[in-house]
Parts: C-alpha cells; structure tokens; sequence
C-alpha cells in the first residue's frame, strides 16, 4: 500500500513512548550505503521523539576486543536486577554487534521451533530502550526467528531496474520462507518533479507485481532525498507496524540477573 496519506500529527499523538521493547527489523544490503544511511537517520528520528534506540548489528561478528550481543546473551553475571524497566539515555545511539549472537538465537528457535520465546531472553537485556532495532541480511531473516512476528523487515531500494528486481526477490524470499510481509522504502532523488513521478511509478509497478504474484498488499513509502518529513513519517510507520518483545516466561534465563546496566555500557558502541 503506497503510504501518501500518513497525518503526521495524529502520528505524533498516537506514538508516545511506552513502556516496553519494541521490535524493527531493517534489512541490510550488499550495496547498504543507502540503507544504512537510512537507518541511522530514521533512529536519529525515534531518539528525538523520546525513544531510546539499540541496534543489534548482525552484519558485525563479536570478537574478543569487540564484544556484543553473543558475550550478553552468555556472560552478563554484572547485571544488577534493580536497574529493571529503567530506560537508557535517549541522545545516545548503542550499536551493538550481533552476527553470532543472532545466529545462536536462530538456531534456538529453529531447534525448539519457540520463536517469540526465544526473542523473549533479549528484554531483560535491553529493557532499559525503548526500541530495538535489528539490522539483518536476509538469509537470517528468514530462518525461524521472526516466525509468527508481526514486525515488518524493512527494504530500503532505489531507483533503477536492477534494484527494483532485487527488492521484488527479498520480497518474495520473506514470504515464502519466513512469511513475513514487507515494507519498503522507495529512495528518490526529488519530492517533485518527473524523477519523483518515476519512483511513484515504480513503486506502484512493485506493489502490483507482490500482490499478483504473491498475494500480499505491500507497504511502501517513498522517500525523497535529506525530507526530515518523510524520514519521521517512515519512522513512525515503522513503530505502528512493530511488535513487542515481551518478558520471557520461562525462569531457565534468570531475567532478574540479565537486566542491562551501566557495567555492560562498555559492550555499546555509540554512533
């Protein structure tokens, strides 16, 4: 569904932080300039609207010198349980890599077939964000982790044909093996204008194709180029369409002795 009626105010009184862990999954991409250029913009939007950001970065393998996500999940004896529900600083970015770590919790729920309760054992770790975003290459994205998630991984394209085919087969490749829907966020050089046209054009050529082929009604948004507008649109979209990731139900993690805390800061890298 092309998005070119979003009222941002009505946005804005509707999408007030909240208190829990929310869920945005961002699709990385070999050529990924555009959409990490993208995606720091869209959490530069989220912390000036209140919300503490954390990027899991599964593009980035944790090493001894750069620890992440995989040292978290395993060693984090630091924790300190009175730190639970406090929420981190949100002018701060934390990016935390998360290659292994990811994969470790895919293959969890892949062994167990319990996605949501796997995706459970991060909140205690991140509780203190508001919102958690998980940044992906797509062959992860399609294994077990997300099943049954409501979160829409985000594609990020630009124009020209290549690119169109290739965000049409990440599509495709989402719903067949994860069945998961998508969004996707059409980058055009102008708001107005004949190239702006082209890319509405395009975008909707897209949105046919998917729901032709694939029976799925697309979300996509354009998204013209340094449009501060569209960027907190796209971001508020994106928290619309999130899911929650909840408290996890099983005492076999100890929740209580993963909370995240000043003493893991050191794991965090700030953008």
């Amino acid at each position: 569904m092309l998005d070119t009626h979003f009222h941002q105010g009505m946005g804005l009184q509707c999408h007030q932080p909240q208190d829990e862990l929310r869920l945005l999954v961002v699709t990385s991409q070999e050529d990924g300039g555009k959409t990490l250029s993208t995606l720091w913009q869209l959490c530069g939007h989220l912390q000036r609207l209140g919300y503490p950001v954390v990027v899991l970065d599964a593009t980035a393998v944790e090493t001894e010198r750069a620890p992440g996500l995989l040292q978290l999940l395993t060693h984090a004896p630091w924790a300190d349980a009175s730190t639970h529900g406090v929420h981190a600083d949100a002018s701060a970015l934390a990016v935390v890599p998360a290659a292994l770590g990811m994969l470790t919790l895919a293959n969890t729920a892949q062994r167990k077939g319990q996605a949501a309760q796997t995706l459970e054992q991060l909140e205690p770790i991140f509780r203190r964000y508001a919102v958690m975003v998980l940044y992906a290459p797509i062959e992860l994205l399609s294994t077990p982790l997300l099943a049954g998630s409501s979160t829409m991984p985000l594609l990020v394209t630009k124009p020209g044909k290549n690119a169109l085919m290739e965000c049409y087969r990440q599509i495709k490749h989402l719903t067949l093996h994860a069945n998961l829907n998508s969004m996707v966020a059409y980058v055009s050089p102008s708001a107005t204008g004949k190239k702006a046209e082209q890319a509405r054009n395009s975008l909707q050529a897209l949105e046919r194709c998917v729901a032709h082929h694939l029976g799925q009604r697309l979300h996509g948004t354009l998204l013209p180029d340094n449009s501060n507008a569209d960027l907190q649109r796209l971001a508020l979209l994106l928290l619309d369409n999130a899911s929650a990731i909840t408290t996890p139900s099983s005492m076999a993690w100890h929740a209580g002795q993963w909370a995240a805390s000043s003493a893991a800061s050191h794991l965090f890298q700030s953008h």
